[in-house]
């Protein structure tokens, strides 16, 4: 079928080439012996009772098991639920209440849930020693036909979300991203990016469907170890998010000690990244294609992309593109005057297939007879045609009678060098009996307050600049699982402030 994604997986177990490396068990297996061990695992799940329209949830590290598991879930026409192994109980809970899944797979953690019973122990056949554990459901929820997989966003907001991604927007994902990126046999690609972030989408399938090689690597707070597995494994392209990229630029990861002429590629995106950091990778690597891919989880992995080897003056941002062929970009301008400038609505192929558990279909619109993603963005089209990420639709603010987005303020903080994290926090104040809002940046980095006031000034409007600075001490990490910055824990840093 044309719009299933394992039988594009499928075409490579006639392959000889090495499929996966996993650096940490330091194992490897090739594409025959993967199509295997995806067919062993698909007749086992088959035998827990797995068939189609029905979820496998996933608590599990990265390793060539789980990447063949969630394949064997594919193969059956089921859908997998990867998530974080050291997911808090009560976030569990909520997940698999919601998402009733028919089996519960994991390992090293003790999971005693009314509703499953357990079942015997799989013995993982690449790795000596580590076993998994499964739970059963005998009342599974019935998912949409065609789903593939769901990914539940972070709920900064709230209880977490759960995005339902179907085969057909993958292998759309897929395609469009291929007439711009070319991917074959001797793809040897890094996966920085855990199994339940959905940046790790495009690593795992278009390396597999391309017979290249995946070589998986969990990260650390500082990733050293970076720049010597890509010349080890003579590493060709990969995926970092923004927060990544900075530290493996950093003199801290000791690239440009390293070899790394094989590195063709870069892939970043989730948070916005200063030419600047590019332009220090681009020193060592001075032919490398700088891919920056903008989209939300909810349409499948990226939706705008731009791709380029020069890069601008300055340390700026560069755009998020063009729309991903077979997607339908719209602009919804809060102001007349400003018809390039907007709230970013998607339409097309890669448009998930909803939230699980939403019959309301939240956050869709129809226009002119289609229908839209609204992402909540805000962005603005350029001369050229391009887009460019100016902040969230919720976090405008008016100050001095000016609309304020605190995310475009917090980008232009996190482009100055020697800022490693900041948020803005917005407060009103009194004077006079006259109240109003009142920006305060809290921030952590090697630069000072004065300093850092001084720089904001020069590339700020006046009224953008925050009136109140402070730098956090003491912060501990904070890094999320994904790579992302975790914004709750800056605030609470902040709260202790």
């Amino acid at each position: 079928m044309e719009c299933n994604l394992y039988s594009k997986i499928e075409e490579s177990w006639n392959s000889e080439n090495i499929a996966l490396i996993d650096d940490a068990s330091n194992k490897q297996i090739n594409y025959q012996e993967l199509g295997n061990l995806v067919a062993e695992i698909s007749l086992n799940l088959q035998g827990y009772g797995v068939s189609e329209n029905q979820a496998v949830v996933l608590l599990l590290d990265k390793s060539i098991h789980s990447i063949a598991t969630m394949l064997a879930c594919l193969k059956l026409g089921a859908c997998y639920i990867p998530l974080d192994p050291n997911i808090p109980k009560a976030r569990l809970d909520y997940i698999l209440q919601l998402s009733q899944p028919k089996l519960i797979i994991y390992s090293d953690r003790d999971l005693q849930l009314p509703d499953y019973h357990r079942l015997e122990v799989l013995q993982d056949h690449n790795a000596k020693n580590i076993s998994f554990e499964i739970l059963k459901s005998d009342n599974p929820r019935t998912y949409p036909t065609g789903c593939a997989y769901v990914i539940f966003t972070s709920g900064s907001t709230g209880n977490p979300k759960g995005v339902q991604v179907g085969h057909h927007s993958i292998v759309a994902f897929l395609k469009a991203v291929s007439k711009q990126v070319s991917y074959d046999e001797h793809t040897v690609f890094l996966n920085t990016s855990p199994l339940f972030f959905d940046a790790s989408v495009l690593d795992i399938y278009m390396t597999l469907s391309r017979k290249g090689t995946l070589v998986l690597y969990t990260p650390t707070a500082f990733p050293r170890a970076l720049p010597k597995l890509i010349s080890k494994y003579r590493i060709t392209d990969t995926l970092m998010v923004s927060t990544l990229l900075k530290l493996f630029a950093s003199p801290y990861s000791g690239f440009e000690r390293e070899d790394l002429s094989s590195l063709k590629a870069v892939w970043y995106g989730a948070e916005p990244c200063p030419v600047g950091v590019l332009r220090k990778i681009k020193q060592a690597c001075p032919n490398i294609l700088f891919i920056h891919g903008y989209g939300p989880t909810e349409v499948t992995h990226t939706a705008l992309l731009y791709t380029t080897t020069e890069l601008p003056d300055g340390n700026s941002y560069l755009p998020i593109g063009l729309p991903l062929a077979g997607l339908t970009a719209r602009i919804v301008p809060s102001d007349p005057a400003e018809p390039y400038v907007g709230e970013l609505f998607l339409a097309g192929e890669q448009v998930m297939l909803g939230y699980l558990g939403d019959t309301a279909g939240m956050r869709f619109t129809e226009l002119d007879g289609k229908t839209y993603y609204k992402t909540n963005d805000i962005v603005r089209i350029d001369e050229n045609g391009y887009y460019h990420f100016l902040g969230r639709n919720d976090d405008a603010v008016k100050i001095s009678g000016h609309f304020v987005h605190t995310t475009e303020v917090e980008a232009a903080v996190n482009s100055i060098c020697g800022v490693h994290a900041s948020t803005v926090i917005v407060t009103e104040t009194c004077q006079a009996d006259i109240s109003r809002n009142v920006l305060t940046l809290y921030y952590d980095g090697n630069i000072t307050e004065s300093e850092l006031h001084e720089q904001l000034l020069n590339c700020l409007p006046h009224y953008m600049v925050p009136e109140n600075v402070r730098k956090l001490s003491n912060s501990s990490s904070v890094i999320l699982p994904s790579g992302k910055l975790d914004k709750k824990k800056l605030k609470e840093l902040v709260d202790e402030y």
